[in-house]
């Protein structure tokens, strides 16, 4: 049975995002080539090409791992810990992982993916939340064991 649990994956280092997360959208783009031939009326279209995904997910600081997080400090750290997993350079691209099997050994994800924003709000003292957009160059959602 899949369970919704959101993962980053690096060297093979998994960081479940904090929960709950009440967000979850990806969008999809196709760019199409269009070239106009002079003195020629209408559209030329030459192809298409789907690009990569943007995922937007957006959660709250209150549990991790299972565990209740309820201090500022704690939530605070959390947070920063992730900020500091979504941090890439050109080389260091991570797998997120969306949807997990009971037995663990089955994932659904997307690979070669970077963080392209991070915002929390940290106004509330009960609760920080968090909205991130991952852009994941290939477009295909995995399903399987991860690699590595």
């Amino acid at each position: 049975m899949l369970e919704f649990l959101p993962t980053i994956i690096r060297d093979d280092q998994l960081l479940e995002l904090p929960r709950p997360v009440s967000i979850c959208r990806m969008h999809d783009s196709w760019d199409y080539l269009k070239l106009k031939v002079p003195r020629q009326e209408g559209d030329q279209i030459s192809g298409t090409s789907r690009d990569g995904v943007d995922i937007v997910l957006e959660g709250q600081v209150g549990t991790q791992g299972g565990e209740l997080k309820l201090s500022e400090q704690t939530m605070l750290e959390t947070l920063l810990l992730l900020r500091e997993a979504l941090r890439t350079d050109d080389d260091t691209l991570f797998d997120l992982s969306l949807f997990r099997d009971g037995d663990l050994s089955t994932h659904r994800y997307f690979r070669n993916c970077a963080a392209s924003r991070f915002e929390t709000d940290l106004s509330s003292k009960r609760i920080f939340t968090y909205a991130l957009t991952i852009h994941a160059t290939d477009p295909v959602l995995y399903d399987g064991a991860l690699p590595g």
